[in-house]
């Protein structure tokens, strides 16, 4: 199969922080994340992403599962240091337990993916270190003249979106330290603003990186460059914003910003109309153009602004302390859609594995398949393997995780993040 642009949603994690009641609705947007980038990897092999039909360019839009899966990992993964920031907590989290823990919670099942791709599909590539080293590390994305075409070779492509979570989860020690640093001094509402203000600086230096790749270099830089840390770092600072909200709305009751996210969090359908109208919006010749093409600049900048207020327009009502318990609040914490997120990680892993198993069983040209019979074969392998990779895999893994605390500098006991 022919590389392609991919998409795919890094594993989230869910962090259980006092103060912040967790919410099992994240866990059914993260499920509805991995399957909408499902979704579109579907279209694209099947061809019916091409068509001029609104549904297919909504589908086209699809990959905003990407916003919505890194906005919700700085939402939930630098809860606990706006804990500390703000004085909830005291201590900050200990940087080599919050790095052992992350990487348990990737690595293990990723692993098992990435050499199942490459040894059934690409095995002629194997025979060199280098590549297994860039794969299994997750440096791929920095490899300048690669052997395969694309963001990846066809099984592989959605993990680059893991590899620039990878950065993110490596650079936000640092990251939390200086805005913490940043918010020293002053009561909660002045190190909350202060906290704000830095990650808006953030977001805005991610814009300006945004601006500046895509007009002052030619394609092919932009095209390698659009996979770093500095493209995304507005939808993982939108998350860490959203962060620093609920904290402060803890923290400060009586603050206008506590009301604030009382009234988004009452207001589920509200914003989640919102989302829905922006991703049509966005579908239209606004975002994405009319026939299978480039993207003009005014569409791609388009999307770079309102895919990730889309993931925001999704992820707010559930972010916040709850008001009162809705039926949407229901139905994403309800038990089917709460083992779909904590599977989420394993159907981003293999779905592209799936399609290209299928691809190569059926011996069909690419751009040729039926979209619904590809599309209930792709879903039903991926929740065997992903069930699978969960109890097999991850669920020892995170076990080894909490083990691991004897061996790793940490803090107090706390719940394992997911």
């Amino acid at each position: 199969m022919s590389s392609q642009t991919q998409t795919g949603p890094p594993q989230v994690a869910r962090a259980a922080v006092p103060g912040i009641p967790r919410t099992d609705a994240l866990d059914g947007i993260r499920a509805i994340a991995a399957f909408i980038v499902l979704t579109v990897h579907v279209g694209m092999t099947a061809g019916n992403a091409s068509g001029q039909t609104t549904a297919w360019h909504v589908v086209l839009n699809f990959g905003v599962g990407v916003p919505i899966f890194y906005t919700l990992s700085g939402l939930l993964l630098y809860r606990p240091w706006v804990k500390a920031a703000l004085g909830s907590a005291p201590r900050r989290p200990a940087v080599p337990r919050y790095l052992w823990r992350r990487a348990l919670r990737i690595l293990p099942a990723y692993w098992v993916v990435a050499a199942t791709a490459l040894i059934a599909f690409w095995s002629v590539h194997m025979g060199s270190v280098w590549s297994w080293v860039q794969w299994l590390g997750l440096i791929q994305i920095y490899d300048r003249h690669p052997w395969w075409t694309g963001l990846g070779p066809s099984g592989l492509g959605p993990m680059w979106s893991l590899a620039t979570e990878l950065s993110f989860y490596l650079a936000l020690p640092l990251i939390a330290a200086a805005l913490a640093r940043l918010a020293r001094g002053g009561d909660v509402d002045a190190r909350a603003r202060r906290l704000l203000y830095g990650i808006g600086v953030l977001i805005l230096l991610s814009f300006l990186w945004v601006l500046c790749v895509h007009f002052g270099v030619n394609f092919f830089d932009a095209a390698y460059l659009e996979q770093f840390l500095p493209r995304w770092m507005g939808c993982f600072g939108a998350g860490m914003a959203l962060a620093v909200l609920a904290e402060w709305a803890v923290r400060s009751p009586a603050h206008p910003v506590a009301r604030l996210t009382r009234t988004i969090t009452a207001s589920p359908g509200v914003f989640w109309s919102v989302a829905a109208a922006l991703l049509l919006l966005v579908a239209t010749p606004i975002g994405t153009p009319i026939t299978m093409q480039l993207l003009s600049d005014g569409q791609y900048l388009a999307r770079v602004v309102l895919h990730p207020l889309i993931a925001v327009a999704l992820i707010a009502p559930m972010a916040f302390p709850q008001v009162r318990p809705g039926r949407l609040r229901a139905f994403l914490g309800s038990p089917v859609m709460r083992f779909l997120g904590r599977i989420s990680f394993g159907i981003f892993l293999w779905h592209s594995v799936v399609i290209e198993a299928w691809d190569r069983l059926t011996h069909q040209p690419l751009f040729s398949f039926d979209f619904w019979t590809l599309f209930t074969v792709t879903v039903a392998g991926t929740l065997v393997m992903a069930t699978l990779s969960y109890y097999l895999i991850e669920k020892p893994a995170q076990r080894l995780a909490n083990v691991g605390r004897t061996l790793v500098a940490g803090t107090a006991k706390e719940p394992l993040q997911r």
